[in-house]
């Protein structure tokens, strides 16, 4: 008669708590930089609207002084209103503190985004942004159009700090 081995086949149970820690370990790991990850795109969107917002508005304001330059009398912020749909707004000063070093800090014009300027760039995509309280500013050197920086009144909490203008955030990134 032949014997057989009774052999049991399969995993035991301790290899089977080796497998699920090391993956627990493996998941925790992927959240952890899942979150970093999503982070630095939010923080590089952001940055790229306000650097279309940039583009878009330094366009504006040669043309707002090519109009000016012809007609004396022309008013920048009637101009701004009736061409872009941008009102002339005063800033916060925690806004103020993070603006580009360029710029004047006692003279200095700022004209708030609308959501009909936005649509006008292609940027329709941010008008969520507005409808949820949240505001884009542009803000010029009054001796000096081409010196101008972007407030996002929302803010972005990124690293060790919250930024509101996109000269901050430019600066985070230089520094990394």
């Amino acid at each position: 008669m032949l014997k057989t081995k009774n052999k049991e086949s399969g995993i035991t149970l301790i290899a089977l708590v080796i497998i699920i820690i090391v993956l627990l370990i493996f998941t925790g790991i992927t959240v952890y930089e899942g979150k970093d990850i999503i982070k630095e795109a939010k923080v590089q969107t952001l940055e790229t609207n306000m650097l279309a917002i940039k583009a878009k508005a330094k366009g504006y304001a040669e043309e707002i002084e090519a109009e000016t330059w012809k007609d004396e009398k022309a008013d920048k912020n009637s101009l701004y209103e009736s061409n872009y749909h941008m009102k002339n707004v005063s800033v916060e000063e925690k806004f103020i503190e993070q603006l580009d070093s360029n710029i004047q800090r006692n003279n200095y014009d700022a004209y708030q985004i609308t959501s009909e300027t936005l649509g006008e760039m292609g940027l329709q995509e941010l008008e969520e942004d507005i409808a949820n309280g949240e505001e884009y500013i542009v803000v010029y050197d009054s001796d000096d159009y081409n010196n101008m920086d972007i407030i996002y009144t929302g803010g972005i909490t990124y690293l060790q700090g919250t930024y509101y203008t996109l000269s901050a955030l430019q600066s985070v990134y230089s520094e990394q």
